[in-house]
């Protein structure tokens, strides 16, 4: 809007009147330190003038005066030290004489590195000699551990191909269920006999559903152990294979550090460098001590010398001098005041340019924002009016062919009414299972048929299995599934011959189309997971507790596919509600 392109050039040009005067008042503070500085050079030079007098006096009293018995005391204070120190480097330049004279410590050290260099070189040898033999022992393990492990892996896959994923739970609730019937089982017995009971067969097949769950899950743990076992032999069988042939390098690293330390030793004992340097070092320190001592009794000499007439004159002058230099630097103290003086005044005019500039900007930054809510509740008019167009179009659930339509163009639609009526085209399939079969038996399995009239053979998608038997026919239970790609010639009521193959995976589930949705370039499901981390959810876009699980998925009819992969029984898979995060597509879809 042009109100808005107005209100930011206002902003703009306020700006750059606020940055000169936020410069101003910049360059104004720099002048004001540059001048408190000045301040405290010129106090500096006051205190050392100060100083200087105050020394100036000192030496006119001890010339008129002459030395006290503090500073003779001092001076005889100094020569005794001085005479302390010359006694202590004379014994330190001994000692350092001996030590280079000794030469015991260094032979030590010596036969020590020629002790740990023939250990080093026997355990070479010794490793260099045993190598080929504790190679070859340790491959030989290595390669009965990898037997011992692809008969694991073998049966292990064995296991995982006959029982599947079966879990404890499982088994558990099997359990469960055998428990329930044997108590209704139990109940009626015990009020009407043992004949004729009803919930015979019933405990038997849970019985049956137990016992093959329990096996299938001992023997498939059983395997999972022996794998584990087998792999922690090979890893050890490795780790041994691994010592084995760094043995010899080792030890060889181990001579090759015995052999260094024996050539330090060797050049430490042959090199007298380090003693000599000590025995250098002493001398100097000791003849340095010698003249410090010299130089104390000088200067004890020059304290109880009396004062001259030269003396005295030298000292009255160097007290004028220093009066001179104390008025100098009380003159500069003066100045640099003044100098700050003017520096403050215009600090003060600069940040009163710098408030007028920012009274500025907040009139130009309150003009913006009055333009911006206008703009604003525009952008939001557009999108109410955008948003109601896009409830103009209905969709269809799924897939499928329009048999009726009870509405017309320009029709008022009420909530309720039927607008279409579509046919789906979906035919079931319901045939029995008997239970020693039961177990074998998932939703997801492909069934094949054959009916008669038809001369192709039908593949349908089995998607429920009853828990219940048959009334009438206990042994026996009813399992429904969905044609895929139904032919024309197919009716209502046909009867045939079906064959399931119970080789397909087990981890198939029957879903509604409408469940895979795309997310990120992927085709997947959305689950609800009440124990996901809302945190990392939002992270990713998704709504709290959501989590989107890639599949590979095989259309069925027009409304169920057939899923594998990631998902578990029991998942909750969002549905219709799905759509208001993506579409098919990938895009937001909020209708």
């Amino acid at each position: 809007m042009a109100a808005v392109a107005e209100a930011k050039a206002a902003i703009v040009e306020a700006g750059g009147s606020l940055l000169s005067a936020q410069g101003n008042v910049g360059q104004a503070k720099a002048g004001v330190n540059a001048a408190q500085v000045g301040i405290k050079q010129a106090q500096a030079g006051v205190n050392e003038a100060e100083g200087q007098l105050n020394q100036a006096k000192a030496g006119l009293t001890k010339v008129t005066e002459g030395p006290t018995a503090a500073q003779k005391a001092v001076a005889e204070q100094n020569v005794q030290a001085a005479e302390v120190a010359v006694e202590s480097a004379q014994k330190a330049y001994e000692d350092a004489l001996a030590a280079y004279n000794d030469r015991t410590q260094a032979y030590q050290q010596l036969v020590a590195a020629q002790n740990a260099y023939n250990q080093a070189k026997v355990a070479l040898e010794t490793a260099q000699a045993n190598q080929q033999s504790n190679i070859a022992a340790a491959q030989q393990a290595v390669q009965t551990a990898e037997q011992n492990l692809q008969i694991a892996q073998t049966q292990l896959n064995n296991a995982e191909q006959k029982d599947g994923s079966i879990t404890e739970q499982q088994v558990q609730q099997a359990y469960q269920n055998y428990q329930d019937a044997l108590s209704h089982y139990n109940s009626y017995q015990q009020q009407f006999g043992t004949a004729n009971n009803p919930y015979a067969q019933e405990v038997q097949s849970y019985e049956a559903i137990y016992e093959g769950l329990e096996q299938g899950y001992q023997e498939l743990q059983n395997a999972k152990q022996a794998y584990n076992a087998a792999q922690a032999q090979l890893a050890q069988a490795q780790s041994q294979l691994k010592t084995a042939q760094t043995a010899v390098s080792n030890a060889q690293a181990q001579y090759d550090a015995a052999e260094s330390a024996l050539q330090a030793a060797e050049q430490a004992y042959n090199d007298r460098t380090a003693q000599q340097t000590a025995v250098d070092q002493a001398l100097a320190q000791l003849n340095a001590a010698k003249a410090n001592l010299a130089t104390a009794k000088a200067q004890y000499q020059e304290v109880v010398q009396p004062p001259d007439k030269g003396s005295l004159q030298s000292a009255q002058a160097g007290i004028q001098t220093a009066n001179a230099g104390v008025q100098n630097a009380q003159a500069g103290v003066q100045a640099a005041n003044s100098k700050l003086q003017a520096q403050i005044a215009g600090l003060q005019s600069a940040q009163g340019g710098l408030q007028e500039a920012l009274g500025s900007q907040d009139a130009a930054q309150a003009q913006l924002q009055a333009a911006t809510a206008q703009e604003q509740a525009a952008q939001a008019q557009l999108q109410q009016a955008e948003l109601n167009e896009s409830y103009m179009t209905l969709r269809a659930p799924v897939s499928g062919v329009i048999a009726a339509k009870n509405i017309e163009v320009g029709n008022t639609v009420q909530p309720g009414q039927t607008a279409f009526v579509i046919d789906t085209q979906v035919y079931e399939v319901v045939f029995p299972v008997s239970v020693d079969q039961l177990s074998e038996v998932h939703a997801g399995q492909q069934v094949s048929m054959t009916v008669p009239g038809i001369s192709s053979t039908l593949h349908a998608t089995i998607f429920r299995v009853d828990p219940t038997p048959i009334q009438n026919n206990g042994d026996s239970y009813e399992v429904e599934a969905i044609v895929n790609q139904p032919p024309a010639n197919l009716k209502n009521g046909m009867t045939g011959q079906v064959t399931v193959n119970l080789g397909e995976l087990k981890s198939q589930f029957v879903i509604p189309s409408i469940a895979i949705q795309s997310w990120n370039g992927q085709e997947g499901v959305f689950v609800y997971n009440p124990h996901a981390k809302r945190s990392s959810a939002q992270s990713s876009g998704l709504p709290p507790y959501v989590e989107f699980v890639p599949v590979s998925y095989t259309p069925v009819n027009g409304y169920q596919d057939v899923v594998s992969g990631n998902l578990e029984s029991g998942d909750k898979i969002v549905l219709g509600e799905g759509a208001f995060l993506v579409g098919r597509s990938g895009q937001e879809d909020e209708n």
